[in-house]
Order: C-alpha cells, then structure tokens, then sequence
C-alpha cells in the first residue's frame, strides 16, 4: 500500500495500476491509497471428475472436466498411470482435457490420475479412476458346438442365440442346440471382467454339420448298359450337393436332390453304393446300401458262328449243337436257351426278340419272318459238353410247338467274316456251282405276292415292262392319282431308307418328278444310260437348262462327267409354293443291262460316294434308285450298301439272307446269277481290303471320297425348310 497527495497547484499525476504510477490534472488536492493484494497459497484447483469414453484389449481413453477459475492462469495437466505396462508408474502432460494410454496388457486394473499444476511449479490434488482394460480371448467353432481358448474371464456373453437373446455363461464352452443342419451361422462372443468391463466382440462364422440322407433306395433296371438307378428323400436342413461313392470310391459329386444314375458297372453284381450329403460345414455322415445291377442280353462272341454246328439231318428235322463257351453268363445268368427257326437272314437282326412270341402257325401264315422253335433248360451245374437240340421234333414247350419243317427248304445261317473267304471258295468251285444253287432257291421269293394296282386299266400302261410289277406290299402312292412308280425298300437302317424305281416313261416323267417332290428327296441314284444298245432304256428327265414337268422345274445347276459316273446337282421348284430344294443325281455309266461292272472296285467306291451324301441330306427322306425295270440293277445296287453295314456292324456275311429280304420287298430284285456272283465277290474283296490284302479298293474308295469332297456344296440347301439342319 502506498499514498500519493497532490493539490491545486495543476500537479499533474498519472497512475498506472500495473506500474503503481497515476496521472491526474486537477486544481485541488487528492489523496489516493493504493493497496496491492498477493495470493497466500499458490496451489492450483484441481481438475473434474474423470470418464472413461472407451477401453479395449490394450488402450484406454479418458476425458476430464477442466480445473475451476483457472481463467487467465498459466497450468496444465499431469496425467498418471499406475501401474504402467511395464509395471512402474506412467506419466505424461497435456493442455487438452483428454487422453489416451495404450500399449496396455489386457485384463488390467489400472489407476488413472489427473491433477493441475500451475505457475512455480505448484501441483493441485490428484483426481483418481479405477479402470481396466478388456480381456483378450479366441475360439473355435465345432458344428452344433463353440469352444473359446480358456481365458481366466468371469463370464462370457454370446450374442445371440437362435432364440434372437444373448446367452451369459461362467465357463469356456457353450453348445447352440436346435439349430437347422448345413446352414451358416454368425457368431459374436464378448467378454467381461468383474468391474462390468466389456472386451469388444469377437466375431466368427460357422456351418453346421449337414443333414444325412435317411433312406437310399434302388431297384435293378434291366439295361443294356450296366446301371444303379438311385433315389433318396430329401435331406433335412439346407445341402449343396450329395457325394456318391461306390465300393468305397467317390465316382460323383451331384448338386440336384435326389436321384442319380450310377453307371460304368457290371451287370449282375453286388455294388456298396454310400450318399453323403454335402453343405457350407461338414458332410453329413454316410448313408450305405448295398445295390445289385440288373441283367441284360448275353454278349455274343465274335466267333458265334463257329460255335454252332449242325449234326444229324432228317427230310424235316435237324439237330443242332452248342458250344458252352457261347453261354457267356457275365451279363447275368443264363437259364434257359431258345431257338428261332427263319428260312432267310432277317435285317438287322436288333429286333430279333419281337419273334420270340411267334409259333409255328405264324411263320406259316406269313405273319412273322421267323418263330420259335423250341426252348431247353440250362442246368446251374451244367457240364462243359456241347448242348444238344433237336429242330423240328414235333415237341411243345410252354405252348410253343416244335414243329416238323418243310422237306427241301433251305435254312441259311450266316458266315463270319474270317470264315467268308473259305466259304466263297467252296461255294464258287465247279463254275460257282454253291452259288448256283442258293440262287436257284431264291427264285420264286416274293413272285407270288398280289399286284392289282399294278394290273389295273389305269396304271398298266405305265409299266415299262410286262414282267417287272410292283406287290402290294410296298406300293408307294403319291397324294394324287398316278402309277405305280416306286416301290419303298428297306435299307439297313430303316424300313423306307430306298426308293426302288423303274427308269421313267414319257408319260410319267411328270409324276416322277412329283414323286420326287412329294418323298423330299435329296439323293437320286441312276444306274442305267438312256439308251443302250440302240434300246430306249429310260426317259431322260432333265435338260441343260431348265425345264418344266408338271407344277415342277428342274434346273441343271452343275455337271460333272467322270470316267465312270456323272454327278449332277439340280434345283427343283415347286410352281404352287414357289419353294426350292437341291437334289444330287449321281449316274453310274459303267454297268451293263442284266451284266455287272467291270470290277467290283467300280461299284463299292460308287456306293461310298453315294452314302456320304446320304448320311450329309437324306438321313430322314428316302434315296431313290433306278435303273431301267428298277430290279437289277438296282437291287444290286442296294444289296451292296446293306452288304457293306452287315460286315463292318455285324462281322457276318449273308448274301442269301439280303437278297431274299430283297426280294420279299420287291420281286427279281438282284435279277440274275452273275449279278449275284457279283455280290458275293463284292463281300470278299470288302473284307479283304479292311485287312489290307486289297490295295486296289483301298485306292479307290479313296479316290471316290476325295472327288466327292472336291464338288461345290448345294447351293439350294438353305431355301429348302424341309432339310434337317
């Protein structure tokens, strides 16, 4: 405290409360006191209470109200940290009123301190806060199952059930019960001390174990290829797949519910077949059934010929010997062995067993091509001897009469490709004496069936030839009135895979046409010139040029000369329609009326051209052919193509049997001796260039192929709507 007077005399005082100096101008006197207060004790006011905003595994983050009227004062904060994580004492300052600690161990208490210190180093009174940080753990899932690392923790929260609640347990484990198989489930897991304190969450995601298939049911299926047919109900829960194992072995993996065609197996056998059901989590245990494939036709040995022979003959009755090794059981057990009787070769005899319902009575009604004869028991522990039976002894089996057979009638059985060329021999010996005779046999085939279309006022004139008439049987009929100009023949694929045609007549080129039309056909055949020997042999049906034939144009679109065969393509349209198809002719030159090309090389490289365009375009339309009277040559032509399936399909060889097919379909076909000679001359040398002894055909069947694929494609092909693409 000081005091300054001062009077009228204008003294002028200034006074400065910082400096303790005043300065007034006045014209009487003051008298100023000034009194300078000091603070007796210089400690600073402690800060706030302190909160904890959040803690984890290792850190902690803490808040704090500032100290009280600290205004204008010069402090900070002393933050303590006890213990610290190396166990002494953690200090550090701030001028903010938050901090954080970190690098903490996990599932420590911890003291928190916070105090103001001020100017000359003066420190107010700590305020304190118990805290810990949380507790770190793992875990694990097992289906239906979670087990967390032990941890010393007081309780654990799993969040949440599938009741939609959290659980609270005291231990390391805890199993979820009720939960839906092979299905995924999210799982949080936190921990908490004994101060309420919380870890954060620790978060896993599991499947359970999948739902086993409760039932596998399988039936034997009789089939040509050995297979399990399996089914199995629907699995409870959610599944991605099944795994099927046979014998132990995984074969496949399936994700559709619930069946599954086993295959690559053996008939009549024992197989262990397991399912396991397949998910997000575990497989689901096996479920096992031992399974049993069905049965099938016995396998047919290449050598099958050879394994039946024929033993004693009577004027209408024979028997006929079995080899054992022929009753070949790995298809499934033989029991009992039947015999179809036929006096010709059938086509492909696929269709064989239909005939098995067949009696005598049919066979000789014409109801059927062949019947069975007679049926012998297998016994299980038969002996390696030869099986005996008798043909034609007039017995009866469940029905079935075995009746005495016609005296002096021919009962052909094929020849094995390795036996042919012994065969040929034989027959061709004494001036192709063997094959005289079977063709002698063939003669009245098929001559006695009706022709009264063909015999009618109306289509008599349209016959080229008196002798040569279409049967009943195979009449094909166009949608308008017209002559019978073809005849459908089977083929070896199918029973309309041939048009056999006589070359047309002026009057019916127009209906040729429109046959040609009508039955969408994309391959003709022409084995036959116009004229030969100064004889008319056939009308020529097309031009250079275009021309017209009824409602249809024929217009030459290429032509192709060749040494021995012209290839033509043509476009036909239909006026009415206005649409277009391709048709390609392939005319063969090089064969004789009632005579025989010059090899056999000529015509097998010929059909060879001709079937491959067949297989390309007429795979679902007949294939016309003709020569003059459309039997001959014809039926030569056609014989070969069925001759060359059976060979290399069959590896049998049945001239007689094809022929007589032939000719049941339509009369004289294949007409003469030579060319029957022909054909069987033609089946050697097939079968020998498949060994490679023929050089020659080899050549030729290559040269044949190779000018086929050098001609342009049909140009028509894409305007025709009818062609299969």
């Amino acid at each position: 405290m000081f005091t300054s007077k001062s009077c009228m005399s204008l003294t002028v005082a200034t006074f400065n409360l910082q400096t303790g100096l005043m300065h007034v101008s006045v014209d009487v006197c003051w008298t100023f006191t000034i009194t300078l207060l000091h603070r007796l004790s210089p400690v600073p006011n402690p800060p706030g209470p302190i909160e904890i905003l959040y803690k984890t595994n290792s850190t902690i983050h803490f808040r704090w109200a500032e100290a009280p009227l600290m205004g204008g004062a010069q402090f900070f904060y002393r933050l303590t940290l006890t213990p610290s994580a190396d166990g002494n004492v953690a200090n550090k300052t701030t001028n903010t009123t938050n901090s954080t600690f970190g690098s903490l161990p996990s599932g420590t208490l911890f003291t928190v301190s916070v105090s103001t210190v001020g100017i000359l180093g003066f420190e107010s009174q700590e305020v304190n806060e118990l805290v810990s940080t949380s507790k770190k753990f793992g875990f694990c899932t097992e289906p239906f199952s979670i087990f967390p690392s032990p941890v010393s923790i007081d309780e654990m929260s799993f969040n949440q059930d599938p009741s939609g609640k959290s659980v609270v347990v005291n231990d390391t484990d805890y199993t979820v019960a009720e939960l839906i198989p092979g299905s995924r489930y999210n799982i949080s897991v936190t921990t908490e001390t004994s101060d309420g304190t919380q870890a954060e969450p620790s978060y896993n995601s599991t499947c359970t174990r999948a739902s086993p298939v409760q039932e596998i049911l399988c039936e034997p299926l009789n089939a040509v290829n050995a297979l399990i047919p399996l089914t199995w109900p629907n699995p409870s829960g959610q599944y991605s797949g099944f795994m099927i194992s046979v014998n132990g072995t995984q074969m496949k993996e399936n994700s559709a519910c619930c069946s599954q065609n086993v295959s690559n197996l053996r008939h009549c056998t024992d197989y262990n077949i397991s399912v396991v059901t397949l998910s997000c989590g575990e497989a689901s245990t096996p479920k096992e059934k031992t399974c049993k494939t069905g049965i099938t036709n016995p396998p047919i040995p290449s050598d099958y010929v050879s394994k039946v022979t024929t033993d004693a003959q009577d004027h209408n009755k024979f028997s006929i010997k079995i080899d054992p090794s022929l009753f070949n059981a790995t298809n499934g057990p033989i029991t009992h062995v039947g015999v179809l009787v036929t006096t010709k070769t059938i086509a492909n005899c696929s269709d064989c067993a239909t005939y098995l319902g067949k009696t005598y009575e049919d066979f000789k009604k014409g109801n059927a091509p062949a019947y069975l004869a007679t049926v012998t028991a297998l016994q299980s522990s038969r002996s390696a001897q030869d099986l005996s039976i008798e043909v034609g002894n007039n017995a009866v089996w469940e029905g079935y009469p075995n009746s005495a057979l016609e005296a002096n009638t021919r009962y052909c059985v094929p020849v094995r490709v390795e036996d042919y060329e012994a065969y040929f021999r034989k027959q061709r010996a004494d001036s192709n004496c063997g094959f005289a005779e079977e063709f002698e046999d063939l003669k009245t085939v098929g001559t006695a069936q009706a022709k009264i279309h063909a015999l009618s006022l109306e289509n008599k004139p349209k016959n080229r030839y008196t002798n040569v008439l279409p049967c009943e049987t195979n009449l094909g009929r166009l949608s308008a009135a017209g002559g019978p100009l073809l005849f459908t023949v089977q083929g070896y694929n199918s029973r309309k895979e041939f048009i056999a045609a006589q070359g047309p007549l002026p009057a019916t080129v127009n209906e040729f046409w429109r046959m040609i039309w009508e039955k969408n056909v994309q391959t003709l055949v022409m084995l036959t010139r116009c004229n030969e020997q100064g004889r008319v042999k056939c009308e020529q049906y097309w031009s250079p040029g275009t021309k017209h034939f009824g409602n249809i144009t024929v217009t030459t679109t290429s032509d192709i000369p060749l040494e021995d065969w012209t290839i033509k393509d043509f476009t036909i349209k239909n006026l009415k329609t206005a649409e277009t198809r391709s048709v390609r002719h392939f005319h063969f030159t090089a064969w004789p009326d009632h005579g025989v090309p010059e090899t056999t090389e000529l015509l097998i490289s010929f059909r060879h051209l001709v079937r491959e365009h067949m297989n390309q375009y007429s795979r679902h339309s007949p294939t016309v052919v003709h020569c003059s009277a459309g039997v001959g040559r014809t039926g030569t032509f056609i014989a070969i193509d069925h001759l060359i399936f059976q060979i290399e399909r069959e590896n049998i060889v049945d001239v007689y049997g094809i022929v007589h097919e032939l000719r049941m379909h339509r009369a004289l076909m294949v007409q003469t001796e030579e060319q029957y000679v022909f054909l069987n001359q033609c089946a050697l040398d097939i079968i020998r260039s498949r060994t490679g002894t023929n050089v020659d055909l080899i050549y030729q069947n290559t040269a044949a192929l190779s000018i086929y694929e050098n001609l342009e494609p049909h140009r028509g092909l894409l305007k025709n709507k009818d062609q299969d693409t």
